[in-house]
């Protein structure tokens, strides 16, 4: 048997398992359950008077806040705030209570119901929605500009929340008319044309009707030199992702029509373009192009951390100013994390000199840990050997217990269990990680995590496992279902089976 055709089997085999499962779940469910199922496939499809009649038959039943959210979701435009706040009420504490909230201060920020909104935001525990944050400092609740224009610049639709803040800000002179094309210039990268048409628009109205035009064939545009050169760099974004090497020539030809026009920060921008598109495409001239920047003013660290990639492949031995100086100009929060310590570590020790290598073994030190990839190698380079962490105490009786009946999760077993996947895996992790601020306890969470392994739902057991700080519980991240269809087929090929096991694990989780 060829190894494709061991991992066919395997897969097979899985959904057989599955299948099995499921069915043998679906036939001990109720009237009630087949109800709530209906349910969900009305709201999926949009079913609004569909939901409102099969309401009633959730009374009473474990999720009946499911069916109640899904039918007041579905006429959330229509409902009365007296109704949304009747469900809030009776559903305070809850996943439900929060996603709905969520829904409802974004439809208040489109229909511009400031009072309703400052009234409601302070209750909104997950504050996870960017586009809830951009209203909020829309309506003054946030005071953070330059937090704004990172939730704008992460998202990758077009947002009336953020567009809106960001014209608020600029008219209050508390960002500048590049911030705004920062935005434009990263949209049209990301090839997002409607965003980057959006954000031009908050400046220049006219230029903003004739974006979709000009990105159909923006060398056209550039070559003739005939833009500003604030829209050839939009321009060039755009046709860098599509060619890198044949933006180079483009740029060239602006310049040449339009000699001097192109300020500092312009010039640094556009190569720096470029060069993350040579790198993320494994060209050697990655290198250089981002050497022709003379500075990294505004760059995102997602062009920083290209620059380091196309520097370690280029050779860390003889590309080491370039990875720190890339690392250097990374956010606090980038340069925090274990991947660009160790490597500015490592560069640092390939600089050469006591001073150097000094400073690089305290950061080896600073971050080794057997709780992360970069934190072992950091280990392995400090010269520490790598040990398995101590495992923690097993969960007691009375903490599973604990776990098992605390809403959320039951209600969220309830579902997966019921097939209602999304909708259970989201209660479980906001119970899990959201709900209280920083999340569960570490000894909550391993009840929780030997709860959903003792029900086999393997993901919310790893994932939950692993979210444990300092805690290192190799019997919920590894687990090992499927034991002998895995074993007698791995040796039937002479494969492994820890390789199989990783490989499924890494996937899906054995979803």
């Amino acid at each position: 048997m060829t190894v494709f055709r061991f991992f066919v089997r395997l897969l097979l085999l899985q959904a057989l398992v599955c299948a099995a499962w499921a069915q043998s779940a679906w036939n001990n469910n109720d009237a009630g359950d087949q109800a709530l199922v209906e349910m969900e496939r009305a709201y999926a499809r949009k079913q609004s008077t569909r939901l409102t009649q099969l309401l009633p038959t959730s009374s009473g039943h474990p999720l009946e806040v499911y069916a109640a959210y899904w039918e007041l979701k579905a006429r959330l435009e229509s409902a009365s705030p007296e109704e949304i706040r009747n469900f809030l009420s009776r559903w305070q504490g809850s996943y439900f209570e929060d996603r709905l909230r969520n829904d409802w201060l974004l439809l208040l920020g489109q229909n511009g119901d400031s009072v309703d909104f400052v009234r409601e935001y302070p209750l909104f525990r997950m504050r996870d929605d960017p586009e809830v944050r951009c209203w909020a400092a829309r309506f003054g609740l946030v005071n953070a500009p330059q937090a704004t224009l990172s939730d704008w610049y992460a998202l990758k639709t077009p947002s009336k929340a953020c567009e809106s803040a960001a014209a608020d800000l600029l008219a209050q002179g508390k960002i500048t008319p590049l911030d705004i094309w920062r935005k434009a210039r990263l949209a049209a990268e990301a090839k997002q044309i409607s965003s980057a048409r959006n954000a031009v628009a908050i400046i220049e109205p006219f230029t903003a009707d004739r974006m979709r035009i000009m990105l159909a064939r923006p060398q056209n545009y550039i070559d003739q030199g005939l833009v500003s050169p604030e829209l050839a760099l939009v321009l060039l974004g755009n046709l860098a992702s599509q060619d890198p090497d044949l933006a180079v020539i483009s740029l060239g030809a602006y310049q040449i029509q339009n000699p001097n026009s192109l300020n500092e920060e312009q010039t640094d921008w556009a190569w720096g373009v470029i060069a993350r598109q040579s790198a993320m495409n494994l060209a050697p001239a990655a290198i250089n192009y981002y050497r022709k920047a003379k500075k990294m003013a505004g760059w995102s660290d997602d062009m920083l951390a290209w620059r380091v990639r196309a520097a370690l492949r280029a050779g860390i031995a003889s590309n080491a100013p370039d990875i720190l100086n890339s690392i250097a100009h990374m956010s606090p929060q980038a340069q925090q994390d274990a991947t660009w310590v160790y490597w500015k570590a490592r560069a640092l020790a390939a600089s050469g000199g006591k001073a150097n290598q000094a400073q690089a073994n305290a950061l080896y030190r600073a971050i080794g840990s057997p709780y992360g990839f970069y934190e072992m190698l950091a280990l392995e380079e400090s010269g520490a050997g790598i040990q398995a962490p101590r495992p923690p105490a097993r969960p007691t009786a009375a903490e599973i217990e604990k776990a098992r009946k605390t809403p959320g999760f039951a209600r969220a077993l309830y579902a997966i269990q019921l097939g209602l996947r999304t909708f259970g895996v989201r209660e479980w992790n906001y119970t899990a990680h959201l709900h209280d601020n920083g999340g569960l306890p570490t000894r909550d969470l391993l009840a929780a995590a030997e709860v959903a392994c003792q029900y086999e739902i393997w993901d919310r057991c790893i994932n939950t496992s692993e979210r444990m700080s300092g805690a290192f519980a190799d019997w919920q991240r590894y687990p090992t279902p499927h034991r002998a269809e895995v074993l007698a087929n791995s040796r039937a090929v002479g494969i492994d089976p820890a390789y199989v096991y990783g490989l499924i694990r890494q996937e899906s989780r054995f979803v």
